[in-house]
């Protein structure tokens, strides 16, 4: 049985390997502008927490892109 550890590095492993990081970093970048555009008036009480987890997350994004692609994010 793998451990709790290498199963996360498998699914990361297996998310870069599926996807076009490039394409997911520019998707849930318009996704969230949009989301802010149409909801500005009613964001949930944990917004900040909300937006701290996608800025890490599209950060790694840019990483992927940036260093194992090549492809600039900005």
């Amino acid at each position: 049985m793998k451990k709790t550890n290498e199963n996360a590095m498998a699914a990361l492993e297996a998310l870069l390997s599926d996807a076009r990081p490039g394409r997911m970093y520019q998707s849930l970048t318009r996704l969230f502008i949009d989301y802010l555009f149409y909801n500005a008036d009613g964001l949930p009480v944990d917004f900040d927490n909300i937006l701290d987890d996608l800025e890490r997350l599209l950060r790694f994004l840019a990483v992927v892109c940036e260093e194992e692609i090549g492809l600039e994010t900005d």
